[in-house]
Order: structure tokens, then sequence, then C-alpha cells
């Protein structure tokens, strides 16, 4: 298990593998959630997220089941995810960290996102998570920068060439790229034309369990894949103190 910090702020990101215990683990509580979401709804479905696309339900009702705050953890289980390796490791690169609440729910978030597979296309549009705190989103201490981690749980199955639904620009984090905003969910939201702008994006690939760790600036978002499954993954920012990251990219 390793991440490299200084690859994150030269290149913008750093790409892994969890073992597969810890995958397991974080599939299986993830599972859970998914479906104690569903009996919440009045929905009886046995099987797993990978063929919730095979469930008739309107779009309607798809969004109404799956806003964010009914995809963020509950401290039962957050506190699950603290006590893995993963997490040890976390601590012993960094030192103390903090995982964000940037919904305000009282306590951190970690927090999945379910998407169904081609022709829906309800997927994130292209932004940096920088954007959404300088449009008042969220606030982190001054004493802390943030850092990302997104990993695959349920990867598109039958997709080309392993894409995993997740694309960003390479060296954004390096430059200053022009966006508008939009008042949407009761927020501001970052809006990036990305024709405008000559946007070229990398998709990130991979297999189950698979995860991405990027730069704070670097612009990135969902991708439409075209397979048999839906894809699952869960993600949350880390905010660590500058004093710890300079220390692991000097």
């Amino acid at each position: 298990m390793f991440v490299n910090i200084k690859e994150v702020y030269e290149n913008g990101y750093f790409v892994g593998k969890l073992d597969d215990l810890e995958f397991n683990l974080f599939k299986n509580i993830i599972n859970s959630h998914f479906q104690n979401i569903l009996k919440q709804n009045n929905i009886v479905f046995k099987d797993e997220i990978c063929n919730y696309h095979n469930l008739d339900i309107s779009l309607d009702k798809h969004k109404s089941m799956w806003p964010k705050e009914n995809r963020i953890l509950n401290y039962r289980d957050y506190k699950k995810f603290l006590e893995t390796n993963f997490f040890s490791y976390l601590k012993s690169l960094f030192g103390s960290f903090e995982i964000s609440d940037e919904n305000n729910i009282g306590h951190p978030e970690i927090y999945f996102r379910i998407v169904r597979p081609y022709p829906f296309t309800d997927v994130t549009s292209l932004h940096s998570d920088s954007w959404f705190r300088h449009l008042g989103h969220g606030k982190m201490p001054e004493d802390c920068n943030s850092i990302k981690f997104w990993f695959s749980i349920y990867p598109p199955e039958n997709s080309s060439n392993s894409k995993l639904g997740f694309r960003f620009v390479p060296n954004s984090h390096h430059n200053k790229l022009k966006y508008d905003k939009v008042f949407s969910d009761g927020i501001y939201k970052p809006v990036l034309d990305e024709k405008k702008n000559n946007i070229e994006t990398i998709s990130l690939k991979g297999s189950a369990g698979s995860f991405i760790v990027f730069h704070d600036d670097l612009v990135h978002g969902g991708e439409v894949i075209q397979s048999d499954t839906t894809r699952c993954s869960f993600e949350f920012s880390l905010w660590a103190k500058k004093e710890s990251i300079n220390n692991l990219i000097s």
C-alpha cells in the first residue's frame, strides 16, 4: 500500500490499488448502506449495486432517492473505515488529518456515487473541487490543504479499454481555467465550457479497487460509459496540514 503525494503535486494525481481485504470491507459497507436506502423507500431489490439499472423506477424516483445526503455514510460506518489498514497508513503518512464535512452533517463525509450505464447520462461535469469553495460552498482551515481520494467499487463491466467512469485534464492543477457559475440544488456550482477552453481529458483506467488521489485544483468529472452494469465509486476529501504536505513533497 502506497500513496505518492509528491506525484500528486507534480503531476496532479496518483493511481493505486486497494488490497482485497480492504476492498471487500468497503464494498460490503456501501452495499449495506445502498440496501438501507432502498428499504426506506419500500423497494425490494435483492441484488448488488452493479445491477441497479435493472430496477424499474422513474428518473424522478432515482433522483429523490440519491441526493448526496443519502449517499454519505453514517458515523458508525465512517468509524469502520478509519479502523482499516488503509486509513492507518494515511495517518502514518500525514500525521493528523481531517475528512471534510462540506455539507455540515455533523461528521466527516465519505460518500458514494451510483451511475447507471448509457443511455443514462447522469454524471458530474468537469470541475475542480477548489472551485466550489471559491463559490462559497465549504470552508477549509487556513493551515490545511485538501487532497481528494476516489475509489472504484463496481467498475463498468464489458466497457471498452477498462475505463472506470472518471476523467480528468492533465496538468490542469497548474492552470487557471475560467469557469462560469449556475445556481442549482441550493448552491452556486461551477460550469466549465469544454469547447471554449479546448479541453482534452484522459480516462482513468483500471479495475475494481483501483483508486486515484488527486490535487484540489485538478479538473475532473464523470464519464458516460457504454457497459452492461451500473458503476459505483466512493470518495472523500482529506485535509492535511500544509507543513506535513510540504515535508512529503520536498
